[in-house]
């Protein structure tokens, strides 16, 4: 994610294709926090105007990644760490592991604007993503 935008802002929530709101992320060794723990997406995805910060599925060990904040992509509902709403999830298969497709795709924010918090959602935007296999570097 990246902030394009003039202002700061905080993100506190993904809003999948079933207009559902995830709110928290699972964070992984050597990002700054405890590793097996789930935590508030606004606690940590605060960006001023040009940051970027990610989200990330991968596990530490798996692909040699030392962070991971982990959030999960379902067909069925939003809640927690799932994003739910896709119209098509990744396959359980290694060898074609095919990609997760969301109709309509957003996040919630709160805006900082001379002092003021704004609450704002932008949805509607249409998102693929490949998927990877665990098996794959």
């Amino acid at each position: 994610m990246k902030n394009t935008g003039p202002y700061s802002i905080r993100i506190t929530g993904i809003i999948g294709g079933d207009g559902g709101k995830a709110d928290q992320f699972y964070g992984g060794s050597g990002c700054g926090i405890p590793s097996g723990n789930t935590y508030n997406i606004s606690d940590y995805f605060y960006l001023a105007p040009g940051e970027e910060k990610y989200f990330s599925v991968t596990y530490a060990g798996w692909y040699g990644t030392s962070c991971h904040k982990r959030i999960i992509f379902w067909t069925s509902a939003s809640s927690g760490i799932n994003v739910g709403g896709a119209s098509v999830a990744c396959a359980n298969s290694t060898g074609e592991p095919g990609m997760v497709m969301f109709n309509s795709f957003g996040f919630e924010y709160i805006e900082y604007i001379d002092g003021q918090q704004i609450t704002k959602r932008q949805i509607g935007k249409q998102v693929i993503i490949k998927c990877m296999s665990a098996l794959s570097t």
